[in-house]
């Protein structure tokens, strides 16, 4: 899930490569329904996603019984799109400043 469309591509394909099946997604909204529908055992999930962010996403799929257990990995295209009070009310895991696994 990544709105840098170009990124996601690349990293799909990478992915397909190797043998999964994967679903992409370039906003929250449609990120949200993906997890949804294709319950997904990982989710790669940008935090600056437009319409709803990273974060906003995780918390959502997490109140889904569905989602308990997805694996959430939180990815960002920098400094300065990290934000800690949303940072803290989506997950209670330790951050990095690039990769996240939320629990």
């Amino acid at each position: 899930m990544d709105d840098n469309k170009d990124g996601a591509a690349s990293l799909s394909m990478l992915l397909r490569l190797m043998g999964h099946d994967l679903r992409t997604a370039h906003d929250g909204l449609d990120a949200l329904e993906a997890a949804a529908t294709f319950r997904p055992d990982v989710v790669l999930l940008d935090i600056g996603l437009p319409k709803l962010n990273g974060y906003e996403v995780a918390s959502r799929i997490r109140e889904q019984a569905w989602g308990e257990r997805m694996i959430l990995i939180a990815q960002t295209g920098g400094p300065g799109r990290d934000n800690a009070g949303q940072r803290k009310r989506g997950s209670t895991s330790t951050w990095s400043s690039r990769w996240t696994l939320l629990p």
